[in-house]
């Protein structure tokens, strides 16, 4: 094997380069984002089962038929 040729880890991205050192510089809120996305729509799910009045609340949010809590997000 030659220089110029690619190694099974370089061309799998694990080398020094590869996806390891980039999950190394996420942020923490960055690597468990799906966590939190998750997380998120739990509480919202929970939320719009523990009060009652939140459907009609969230509706009165509107402005020409955009919804502030969808769009502020």
């Amino acid at each position: 094997m030659t220089s110029t040729e690619p190694t099974i880890a370089s061309a799998r991205g694990t080398g020094p380069d590869g996806d390891d050192s980039i999950v190394r510089k996420l942020s923490t809120l960055d690597r468990w984002l799906a966590v939190w996305i998750l997380l998120a729509m739990a509480v919202g799910l929970g939320l719009g089962r523990l009060v009652p009045g939140m459907n009609d609340a969230l509706a009165k949010m509107e402005i020409g038929g955009i919804s502030l809590p969808i769009a502020l997000g």
